[in-house]
């Protein structure tokens, strides 16, 4: 239906999707995208942070690290070899942080697939996948905020990053409270009265307004402010019960249609898809070898080290929700 195909004809591509249909479903796709975030954050719980160990936060950092160094080590050979295109050499790096991403929902999601969610390799996984996500959300916040201001040379964007952590510690320290605080009124076996369900929708909409004007997308602000809110019944259960269903079976699927609708493969050089490929390859080398090498010391069994590394390797729908935020920040060109 894109560019690369279809919409090539410009009289389908008119009949197909006109300038300000195109608007409107790129809005409600956001939409989707911000409460299949929320819905996520809503589900974790974040009591796990509390229980992941030594072995966890060590597995978690060295295979992160290491996926970051040898993603690096191979665009610094690629450049000092190659004349690479300036817009490609200013985008690379992040993709090297990208790509070391293990996402937690995306881990739980697999682990729960594969039905070992709750065996003792899974909770392993799942507690390295949350500190993994953890260094990458930093990194990859603070190295697109320095590629945007390394390309337009307005270095006060970098105070962004400030304002960023007072907006996080917003959610987690003002918000946080007060969701509890009408969650604790809700009496148990009872669902949300409809003044709260409206409640946190607002709060929700006005994080992503808040998140959007701080220069990140709106799903960062759904996803910690999912994070906040009570996993449990009835509040956290019934939201999911509520959202679930037009967010991820209707409004999610949006996004990634107007994403392909955009996406013209003509355009793609053989030349830098390569060096793309060999940079990404890198970065699984290093988290793979990252991950086994340091299970293995943490006295994993060998086999159980091997699935491990697998399993952070994954990437899923939040990994292709990032490239999508970046894409259209105007990080990646």
């Amino acid at each position: 239906m894109g560019p690369s195909f279809l919409a090539h004809y410009r009289s389908y591509a008119r009949k197909l999707l006109p300038p300000g249909g195109s608007m409107i479903l790129s809005t409600v796709a956001d939409i989707g995208l911000m409460l299949h975030l929320f819905l996520l954050g809503v589900q974790i719980d974040v009591t796990m942070l509390k229980k992941a160990g030594r072995s966890a936060m060590l597995i978690g950092t060295i295979g992160f690290a290491l996926a970051i160094v040898l993603g690096g080590l191979a665009l610094v050979t690629l450049a000092n070899v190659i004349k690479l295109d300036d817009k490609l050499l200013r985008s690379l790096p992040v993709i090297v942080a990208v790509n070391s991403i293990s996402s937690f929902p995306v881990t739980t999601s697999l682990l729960a697939d594969l039905n070992i969610l709750n065996s003792e390799m899974g909770r392993l996984a799942s507690f390295t996948s949350m500190v993994g996500d953890l260094c990458s959300y930093f990194v990859t916040t603070v190295m697109a905020k320095v590629t945007i201001a390394i390309r337009t040379s307005q270095w006060g964007l970098l105070w962004s990053l400030f304002w960023i952590a007072v907006y996080l510690l917003a959610i987690v320290f003002l918000l946080r409270p007060l969701i509890l605080l009408v969650a604790n009124r809700i009496p148990e076996g009872t669902p949300i009265k409809e003044s709260h369900f409206i409640f946190i929708l607002v709060i929700l909409f006005a994080c992503g307004f808040c998140a959007e004007v701080l220069g990140q997308h709106s799903g960062v602000g759904s996803f910690i402010l999912g994070m906040v809110v009570p996993d449990g019944p009835p509040f956290g259960e019934s939201l999911v019960y509520k959202l679930e269903a037009i967010s991820t079976g209707l409004l999610l699927p949006a996004k990634f249609v107007i994403t392909g609708l955009i996406v013209n493969l003509s355009s793609i050089k053989s030349s830098s898809a390569a060096i793309v490929e060999l940079i990404i390859i890198s970065g699984y080398i290093g988290k793979f070898l990252g991950t086994l090498a340091t299970s293995y010391y943490c006295s994993v069994p060998l086999g159980d080290a091997v699935c491990l590394s697998l399993v952070m390797c994954c990437k899923g729908v939040i990994d292709i929700s990032v490239y999508i935020i970046l894409v259209g920040e105007g990080v990646y060109k």
